[in-house]
């Protein structure tokens, strides 16, 4: 979450990069967040959007109970 509006000022939202022969390489550096704010705004499909955002939720919501869940049980091992 940190890390899009570096992207969007380093890539002008494109996250696309330059390699070393000067050729773009598309979608080089475009983050999950990143591609889901393109999604919505420049393709307008704020459907497709949508469903990509509650996605990257319930993965996040997963991976934290998982992870909080795992550091309660070392905490009552200690």
């Amino acid at each position: 979450f940190k890390q899009f509006d570096v992207n969007m000022a380093l890539t002008n939202g494109t996250g696309s990069v330059a390699d070393f022969m000067g050729s773009y390489l598309s979608n080089g550096t475009q983050m999950l967040a990143l591609n889901i704010y393109n999604t919505a705004i420049a393709k307008n499909n704020f459907a497709l959007a949508q469903a990509k955002a509650i996605l990257f939720f319930i993965i996040l919501a997963v991976i934290s109970l998982i992870q909080v869940r795992i550091s309660n049980s070392r905490e009552v091992e200690m």
